[in-house]
């Protein structure tokens, strides 16, 4: 009986043996699930990647910041073995070069395999991004401050008291420093009244350079916002004279001026004529002052010679405040001060005026030694001698300041037709930087390219000058009456003006455009040029909007009684408001047509 049950025991187990010899080997060899997990390679890579099955391709994504030559995959198969070439992969474990696209291979039981190709898209993202200055981490902030970024510089102006601040960021770098100290996103403190170095060193190695810089600034402590509009108060020696006749010859007489408690009250001998071009033409009149003696009016330098400029075009009471305002923030030599005025004549109230200094070789104007040094005037008016047509380009040339002898004179212009033929030829490389100062180039050109002044295209009012054994120098800067879309529309702050060509060739023939934009032929002015403009952009142009704020409110007043006198000025809070909305939608052009040169 016992042998009778272990012979079918035995045949059972043989038959089960037989039967499970009989089942055929599985064909399953599908990999269902690819990803890069942190967890598994650690500071190569910033955060997990799942990848994307499409049939046979493996899709994933990657930063062009991670380790991706030394990857490790963890990844789930149907199949009993996964291979690339004749390495083995075994999941979590196995590390490849994923910039080579590998090909892996899934086999199944039955000794039948596939192929699976993995497609690596890099990502190109920034290793600097969404850097901020967040107001629940800064308490002397009232808003968050985005910095504008452009490459590997960020740049903002913070209208409050400086004190250190504590950014906020987003990278993939594996770690970021300042002065060698790891920075915390959302926690470290930095000091940013001066430029602050970020390096970011990423999981590929890579190294990167950031600059960040803060110009802090106190809405109350902006430069030439006046304190108040002193009162002119002009009495001519003649009675009966009720305005200026000329610009040719000066009339005698006092003036007085109430400081209005802000500035000096002052009361002197001073001379009195018309001044200008155009603008002489206009019912009401600029003037030029010829005080007795060296006076400091409404806390300028000390001078004799003064300029009331009477802005009849200007309906925002601003235009050669703003203009001369954005020179001195470029840092361009000897640019103007100013302070709006009011101005009585003989009893007669004349309406709001811009106090400014005569453009001379004078101590704290165009402060060069005047008995070794020279303005020259570019003018197509060419109304004063001594005067000459350079060779080449046929600029109208006119001696500005000071008064000198023919030979003088002549040796003054052999210099600068000297510039004229090295500016005429091929300027990359040459050595023409060697006379004329190129940044103070890139800057001039600036000042008009912001302000679209055409006037540089004919040219107009355009100064350069020079001291004996130094460079020529472009400016100071003057006249914008016919800036900010006048030239084009006939009326200033037309939003369609903003991205008008500065350079024309239909004004004078040109020839102003023809001798500035040959300097943009070298690379190392725009160069200059495009890194003011990147600065101007994140940290002036912010300022100058508030100084607009600033200077028309405190002008409000008198530009109400000047409307009372002059109608161009009957809209003065539409067009100040106007004319920032110019200068927004000009730098938006300004940032295609700089980047392009």
């Amino acid at each position: 009986m016992k042998i009778k049950k272990l012979l079918i025991l035995t045949a059972i187990t043989s038959l089960m043996i037989g039967c499970k010899r009989s089942e055929p080997l599985s064909d399953q060899k599908e990999i269902t699930s690819f990803a890069i997990l942190k967890s598994v390679n650690g500071e190569k890579i910033a955060t997990d990647v799942s990848a994307t099955i499409d049939g046979k391709t493996i899709l994933i994504r990657l930063s062009e910041h991670a380790d991706y030559e030394n990857l490790i995959a963890t990844f789930e198969t149907t199949g009993s073995a996964v291979a690339i070439g004749d390495v083995p992969q075994i999941s979590g474990v196995t590390a490849n070069n994923f910039s080579k696209s590998p090909v892996y291979i899934v086999k199944a039981e039955d000794g039948t395999s596939v192929n699976y190709i993995l497609q690596v898209s890099i990502d190109k993202s920034a290793p600097l991004r969404d850097f901020v200055f967040e107001k629940a981490k800064n308490s002397n902030l009232s808003a968050d401050v985005t910095p504008t970024a452009t490459n590997n510089y960020l740049a903002t102006l913070i209208a409050a008291k400086s004190s250190p601040l504590v950014a906020t960021f987003t990278t993939d770098a594996l770690s970021v420093k300042v002065n060698g100290t790891e920075q915390v996103s959302g926690v470290t403190q930095n000091d940013f009244t001066k430029g602050v170095n970020y390096t970011l060193t990423m999981r590929n190695g890579k190294s990167y350079d950031y600059t960040v810089e803060v110009a802090f600034i106190d809405a109350q402590d902006i430069s030439l916002i006046p304190k108040a509009v002193p009162h002119f108060t002009i009495t001519l020696n003649d009675p009966a004279v009720t305005e200026i006749p000329s610009k040719d010859y000066y009339l005698d007489g006092t003036l007085e001026v109430d400081g209005k408690g802000v500035y000096d009250n002052y009361k002197g001998i001073t001379q009195i004529k018309g001044r200008g071009n155009s603008t002489w033409s206009y019912p009401k009149k600029p003037y030029r002052l010829k005080l007795d003696k060296k006076s400091a009016i409404c806390g300028m330098t000390s001078a004799k010679n003064w300029v009331l400029l009477a802005n009849y075009l200007d309906p925002s009471a601003m235009i050669d405040a703003v203009a001369h305002k954005i020179s001195n923030q470029l840092g361009l030599p000897f640019s103007h001060q100013f302070v709006p005025v009011e101005v009585t004549l003989n009893g007669k109230y004349r309406g709001t005026y811009l106090l400014t200094e005569q453009t001379e070789i004078n101590p704290g104007r165009v402060d060069i030694d005047s008995k070794k040094g020279v303005i020259l005037e570019f003018d197509q008016y060419y109304d004063s001698d001594p005067k000459f047509r350079s060779t080449p380009f046929n600029l109208p040339v006119m001696l500005k300041d000071p008064d000198m002898t023919d030979a003088k004179f002549g040796d003054w212009k052999k210099d600068f037709e000297t510039l004229c033929t090295k500016v005429n030829q091929s300027l990359v490389g040459s050595n023409y930087v060697d006379d004329i100062d190129i940044e103070s180039v890139a800057n001039y050109i600036l000042v008009y390219l912001i302000t679209l002044n055409q006037e540089i295209s004919h040219p107009k009012s355009i100064y350069i000058h020079k001291q004996e054994g130094g460079k020529w120098t472009m400016g100071p800067t003057w006249d914008f009456d016919w800036g900010f879309g006048y030239d084009k529309a006939g009326q200033h702050f037309v939003t369609s003006t903003a991205g008008t060509l500065l350079w024309r060739t239909d004004l004078s023939g040109g020839v102003g455009s023809a001798f500035f934009t040959k300097f943009l032929t070298d690379p190392r002015v725009t160069a200059i040029l495009k890194k003011s403009w990147q600065k101007y952009r994140a940290l002036k142009l912010p300022e100058l909007m508030l100084f607009i704020d600033g200077y028309s409110a405190v002008i409000t007043n008198a530009v109400a009684e000047n409307s009372k006198v002059w109608s161009n000025t009957a809209q003065f809070p539409q067009k100040a408001s106007a004319m920032k909305s110019w200068l927004t939608a000009r730098a938006t052009y300004l940032d295609t047509y700089i980047n392009s040169l």
